[in-house]
C-alpha cells in the first residue's frame, strides 16, 4: 500500500508510492496496455464495450494493506483510497472530443455511478475525477482515458475552494456557482457557449491562460445530481471545447481535466458546492508552455500572461 506522510509545515498530506515506478509505458512500436489484446500484457481482453473502468495496477492510493514504517515524531497512515482507470473507447486514437455526444454522456454516467460507489466506502472522504491529456501533463499513455482518486482525506485545493464557497454562501445567501453563473452572462466577455443547461467560460481569474470551465446552469452539487438532458448537454460542451482547443494552435493542445465535487465527508460535505468541470491547459502560445515555477510553487501565487478576455476571444475565433 501506498503511504501518507503529513508535512509539518503546511499540514498537506503527501502520497509516496515507489511502486508507481514500474508502470507501463507506452511504446515506440505502437504498444500500449490499455488497447485490447494479449491479457499477459495488457489490462484489456475483450474489444467489444464502450466505457472500460479499472483499478490501477500502480495506485497512488490503496492497494496491498502493508502499514508503513513508523517515523517518530511525524504523522504517517497508509494511504487507503482508489485509484481506478476509465478508458473512453478501445480506439487507441479516439479522443474525448471525438467520440461524439452519446459516448461522452455515457462516460459522464460512469464518473457519476463509480464516484457514487467509491463514495460508500467509509473511509473516503473527498473523489476527484480527472483526465491528463498529453506528456507535457505527465501522460504516459495516450490511449483516451481519465482517472477517479478517492482519497481518506480532504486535499488542500478542495479545502481551499470548499472553505471560499462556504465563506461566500455565509456573506451573501447565495451559491457561488450560481452567481457566477449570473454574472458571466450577463458579462458576455469571457463566454463561449452556453445553452439551455450549461455554461462554458474563460474563468474571470484563471490559473492558466487558457483555462475553461463548464459549469451547468442548474443548482447541482455532483455528477450523480444532473439529469439526462444536462448529462448529454455537458457532453456535447465537452466535445465542442476540446475540438476548440485543438484548433486554437492547430493540434491536440494538452490539457488536464478536472471535475469538481464538494467532499462526501467530513465537515465541508455540506458545503453549498456547484459542480464544475475545469480544464488546465499549460500552453500559453503555440510553443511556449506556462511553467508552474518560483511564485506558484514557492507561495501559491499565478502569474499569468495572457488576459482572460483575450484568451475568451482567441478561442471564440477557434469555432466551437
Amino acid at each position: 500500500m501506498s503511504e501518507l506522510r503529513q508535512d509539518p509545515w503546511s499540514g498537506e498530506w503527501i502520497s509516496f508510492s515507489d511502486h508507481r515506478q514500474a508502470r507501463p509505458l507506452e511504446g515506440a512500436d505502437g504498444w500500449c496496455p490499455f488497447c485490447p489484446g494479449d491479457p499477459a500484457d495488457h489490462e484489456v481482453a475483450d474489444r467489444d464495450w464502450d466505457v472500460m473502468v479499472f483499478e490501477n495496477r500502480f495506485p497512488a492510493l490503496g492497494g496491498p494493506a502493508t502499514w508503513p514504517l513508523p517515523h517518530p515524531g511525524y504523522a504517517s497512515r497508509p494511504a487507503r483510497g482508489h485509484a481506478e482507470v476509465v478508458l473512453y473507447a478501445p480506439d487507441h486514437e479516439a479522443e474525448l472530443g471525438s467520440l461524439g455526444v452519446e459516448r461522452v454522456a455515457r462516460v459522464i454516467e460512469v464518473w457519476a455511478d463509480r464516484s457514487t460507489a467509491l463514495a460508500r466506502d467509509p473511509e473516503v472522504q473527498s473523489i476527484l475525477v480527472f483526465e491528463n491529456r498529453g506528456r507535457e501533463v505527465g501522460a504516459t499513455i495516450a490511449h483516451p482515458h481519465g482517472q477517479i482518486y478517492a482519497y481518506p482525506f480532504v486535499p488542500s485545493r478542495i479545502v481551499q475552494q470548499m472553505r471560499a464557497a462556504e465563506a461566500f454562501t455565509r456573506s451573501s445567501g447565495l451559491c457561488l456557482g450560481c452567481e457566477v453563473v449570473a454574472r458571466e452572462l450577463k458579462d458576455g466577455r469571457r463566454v463561449l457557449a452556453q445553452d439551455a443547461h450549461v455554461l462554458v467560460h474563460v474563468p474571470f481569474a484563471p490559473r492558466f491562460p487558457y483555462e475553461v470551465h463548464l459549469l451547468p446552469r442548474r443548482h447541482v452539487r455532483r455528477l450523480a445530481e444532473l439529469s439526462a438532458a444536462e448529462r448529454r448537454a455537458l457532453a456535447a460542451q465537452l466535445c465542442r471545447l476540446v475540438a476548440r482547443y485543438d484548433r486554437l494552435f492547430g493540434f491536440k493542445l494538452p490539457y488536464v481535466m478536472l471535475v469538481h465535487e464538494p467532499p462526501v465527508r467530513g465537515p465541508l460535505a455540506g458545503v453549498a458546492g456547484h459542480l464544475r468541470i475545469a480544464f488546465l491547459p499549460p500552453h500559453r502560445a503555440a510553443d511556449r508552455l506556462k511553467v508552474v515555477a518560483g511564485s506558484e510553487l514557492g507561495a501559491g501565487a499565478f502569474l499569468t500572461d495572457v488576459l482572460p478576455e483575450v484568451a475568451a476571444e482567441r478561442l471564440r475565433q477557434a469555432g466551437s
